[in-house]
C-alpha cells in the first residue's frame, strides 16, 4: 500500500485549503517568491501596521512581554504567523502545543476603526488554518472587550489571568 493510499481525503483537502489560505494572505514562507522578497513583504506589512501592533502590545500587562522587534524576529523564524489583513488590520497567531492537544492562538490582533469587521471576515480562514494545522481548539488573548466582541461567534472566556510586576 502506498503512502498516498493511507492519506484520508479530508487530510488532503485540509492541506490544500491551508495552502490556499496561506497564499491568499501571503503568509511568510508560504508563497513562491525569493526569500529576500518575502522578508521585504513581511517587513513592509509589519511596519505598515506598527501602530496597531504597539497598541496591542502595550495592553498586554504590567511588564512588557514583547517588543515590535521581537514580533518581527519571531515571525521571521516562523514561531509566530503574521496575518496582514485588509484595511491595515493585523493578526498574529501561534500554535501552542500541550501534552494532549494543540491550540491555534491569536496572540495579537488590532487595527484602525472598523477593524473588528475585518477580523470577523478573517475568522473562518483562521479556523480552517487551525484545523489544517492539527489543532483541536482556538484561543485569543486580549483586552476584556474581545470576549464580548467574539461571543456571537461562539467564543467564550474560560480563564482569567491576573498579573503584576515583581517590583520588589
Amino acid at each position: 500500500m502506498s503512502l498516498a493510499e493511507n492519506i484520508e481525503p479530508v487530510q488532503i483537502n485540509a492541506a490544500l485549503t491551508a495552502t490556499a489560505i496561506a497564499r491568499k494572505y501571503r503568509l511568510f514562507g508560504s508563497y513562491d517568491a525569493p526569500y529576500i522578497e518575502q522578508v521585504e513583504d513581511l517587513t513592509q506589512g509589519l511596519r505598515l501596521r506598527r501602530e496597531h501592533i504597539d497598541a496591542a502590545l502595550s495592553s498586554a500587562g504590567p511588564v512588557p512581554t514583547h517588543t515590535f522587534d521581537d514580533i518581527f524576529q519571531m515571525c521571521l523564524t516562523q514561531r509566530l504567523t503574521f496575518w496582514p489583513l485588509a484595511n491595515n488590520t493585523v493578526a498574529v497567531t501561534e500554535i501552542v502545543k500541550y501534552p494532549r492537544s494543540s491550540t491555534y492562538h491569536t496572540f495579537l490582533a488590532g487595527g484602525p476603526k472598523g477593524a473588528l469587521d475585518t477580523i470577523y471576515e478573517w475568522i473562518p480562514d483562521m479556523l480552517l488554518m487551525a484545523e489544517a494545522s492539527g489543532c483541536s481548539q482556538v484561543s485569543c488573548a486580549g483586552r476584556p472587550g474581545w470576549a464580548k466582541a467574539l461571543k456571537s461567534r461562539g467564543w467564550r472566556p474560560y480563564v482569567l489571568i491576573v498579573s503584576r510586576g515583581l517590583d520588589l
